[in-house]
């Protein structure tokens, strides 16, 4: 790693640190659980997440406080249908 890089990595992670002092945003760029992000959504209705790669597909499908995944190994875009 060069030095302007360094530098600008030292920046960043100052940057982050400052913010996440601030009221209010304290968990500033950390993950979400999987409660914080499904429930509310989930809650008004079904929320499908689809994650297509060459190799093949998954979908997960969350309805209230479950979660269902399904897999299909197919290259093909019509293999989708196969989440329905």
């Amino acid at each position: 790693m060069n030095l302007w890089s360094l530098q600008l990595a030292i920046s960043w992670e100052n940057t982050v640190e400052e913010i996440k002092r601030l009221p209010g945003f304290e968990v500033f760029l950390k993950a979400k659980t999987f409660s914080q992000v499904a429930g509310p959504a989930a809650d008004e209705g079904p929320v499908v997440i689809l994650d297509v790669e060459d190799s093949r597909s998954d979908a997960l499908i969350l309805i209230g406080d479950r979660m269902t995944r399904k897999r299909s190994s197919s290259r093909s875009s019509a293999s989708l249908t196969l989440f329905s």
